[in-house]
């Protein structure tokens, strides 16, 4: 255990993405196994309204002007705001709608106007300050983004967090994560990336990107994807069961915020049908693949597919997966926790190059039906073969994996050559 040392674990503790909750949730344990419950503060962002002013400003005045918007001298940091960082809950991701009436938007409008801006930023202060001083009582940082660097734009509200963390001289580690910033985020985190005590990304594609960045080679270290540990003691409250099907069923999930290759996606859930297949579609946050789910069944799939009702508790996603002999998934978290679940898994880049090195850096080559990323072709051809030749992860391969991600993370969390 880390001795008498305070870590802030940064993470989206309000994700509706379920891979992402399952995520910070076994990091969590992990940190907690290391640092102990009492020195573990949850963190999980700064107000937007406060880091929209903050960052209005250049990069090397965002620590003066956070304590002079929210005033807080850490020596006299309030002891009741680092126990509400002790216990911060975890909920189930619940969902929201995106619909918004004439009403609200024109609320939302005048909000981003400079005087609503204010308004909004001196209304968030006492949050601000809450946040502040979690982040100021932590001697270590650690960042576990999940899905806070997006493919376009820039996370300014970590920015800030990490920006704030470097100007206290805390120690830094980012860590489980394929890292593909921007081009808007590249220069902000070129920026910070040299101060970084450990760079901890889940692929080896990812820590080239790193060390190209400006993070020292030797503080980078490649961890496959800490999700590979649900069903083991790291996270006994959520039970794993092996799978349990006995006739070919197939899951699909779907990424709803990305255009798929209809045809192609038509085509694989037409070959799963002729080899008598069963096939339902799964979704965490149906208000994003709803839309994306119309699309593919507008066209013909060759079967009756199911859709499943909204999933928002962990436990809950992992025993339905159970029910399933196969998955075909754009997702990379649930092709996890399809292997962990005990099935064949299929499983596809919808953007980028995430899913298949993540995969590969696991040890998971078979399961990547697109091993050039987004634009591999003939993917379908490798889903009939995984379909004829596919069988389950031995317990042996998964056992072996989750010694690799314990130990990479006992070196990563051990206490700092002072």
């Amino acid at each position: 255990m880390t001795p008498e040392r305070n870590v802030a674990l940064l993470a989206n503790f309000r994700t509706r993405n379920l891979g992402n909750h399952a995520l910070t949730r076994v990091m969590q344990s992990l940190v907690v196994r290391a640092y102990g419950d009492e020195r573990t503060l949850r963190l999980h962002r700064m107000p937007h309204p406060v880091t929209e002013v903050v960052t209005t400003a250049p990069p090397e005045r965002w620590a003066a002007r956070t304590q002079a918007i929210l005033r807080l001298d850490p020596a006299t940091a309030d002891p009741a705001a680092l126990a509400r960082h002790r216990t911060i809950d975890l909920p189930a991701a619940g969902a929201e709608s995106l619909e918004k009436g004439a009403l609200r938007q024109a609320a939302t409008t005048l909000a981003h106007t400079p005087p609503g801006l204010r308004l909004r930023a001196l209304r968030a202060k006492a949050a601000g300050r809450q946040h502040l001083t979690g982040l100021l009582a932590a001697d270590d940082i650690f960042w576990v983004p999940g899905g806070e660097i997006p493919d376009r734009g820039i996370p300014m509200g970590r920015m800030l967090d990490i920006t704030l963390a470097r100007a206290a001289r805390k120690r830094v580690t980012i860590a489980d994560l394929s890292f593909e910033p921007s081009p808007e985020a590249r220069p902000h985190f070129e920026r910070l990336a040299p101060g970084f005590d450990w760079a901890v990304p889940r692929d080896h594609r990812s820590a080239e990107v790193f060390v190209d960045i400006g993070v020292p080679e030797e503080r980078v270290r490649v961890v496959p994807d800490v999700v590979f540990l649900l069903g083991s003691d790291v996270l006994p409250e959520v039970e794993v069961r092996p799978a349990v099907a006995t006739r070919p069923r197939l899951a699909v999930v779907l990424h709803g915020w990305t255009d798929l290759d209809w045809a192609a996606w038509r085509s694989a859930m037409s070959l799963a049908a002729d080899r008598g297949y069963e096939i339902e579609i799964l979704s965490s946050h149906l208000e994003q693949d709803t839309r994306a789910i119309k699309v593919l069944l507008d066209g013909d799939v060759g079967a009756s597919v199911t859709i499943a009702p909204e999933f928002t508790d962990l436990q809950a996603y992992v025993r339905h997966l159970s029910g399933f002999t196969s998955i075909l998934t754009g997702r990379f978290h649930s092709a996890v926790m399809g292997i962990v679940a005990g099935l064949t898994v299929a499983a596809v880049d919808t953007y980028g190059t995430k899913v298949a090195t993540g995969l590969r850096t696991a040890g998971f080559d078979d399961a990547v039906m697109t091993p050039d990323g987004v634009g591999s072709s003939s993917w379908v051809d490798r889903f009939e073969h995984r379909l004829d030749t596919g069988v389950p992860v031995p317990p042996g391969q998964l056992a072996e994996l989750r010694r690799r991600i314990l130990d990479g993370y006992a070196e990563v969390l051990s206490p700092p050559h002072l």
